[in-house]
């Protein structure tokens, strides 16, 4: 049985992977031990692995708008007056949701795509998020979230 560790904390292995792609969970044993760990059913059976996924919230589409205006209004729209970081109005809209609202609307129009492309773009780190925002305010981003909020 071939084991290779996948965690180690304070110089102890805590879980490994065998060939077979099942997952074995052990505590406080040695690196060295995994080679000599036999696989048996009763291990297997005292650390039950339980897979649980994230499932992203719904899109907030007054997050999304809020942010879209505490950026367009610059310091005056932060709450402490504050600079306003274009990278933290990026994570701020992606928070809300803007991503996933961008991708549904471009399936359902053409006009979408420009703004829905440069979005994608940040995401894939491919522009900076000044670019990205720039180009989110010329191809109309600000009519799209005043429309998504007053049909709220």
């Amino acid at each position: 049985m071939n084991l290779s560790c996948i965690a180690a904390i304070g110089g102890m292995a805590v879980g490994a992977w065998r060939s077979d792609a099942s997952l074995v969970v052990e505590r406080c044993c040695r690196y060295s031990d995994f080679d000599r760990l036999p696989p048996t059913p009763t291990r297997q059976a005292r650390y039950p692995l339980t897979v649980t996924t994230f499932q992203r919230p719904a899109p907030d589409l007054q997050k999304i708008a809020e942010a879209w205006r505490v950026w367009t209004e610059g310091s005056e729209g932060s709450d402490d007056g504050e600079e306003v970081l274009p990278g933290r109005s990026m994570a701020d809209l992606k928070i809300g949701g803007t991503d996933k609202v961008l991708e549904t609307l471009a399936a359902e129009s053409e006009a979408i795509s420009p703004v829905f492309d440069i979005w994608m773009a940040w995401e894939k780190g491919k522009s900076t998020p000044e670019v990205a925002l720039a180009g989110l305010e010329d191809n109309g981003f600000a009519a799209i979230v005043e429309a998504l909020h007053d049909s709220e």
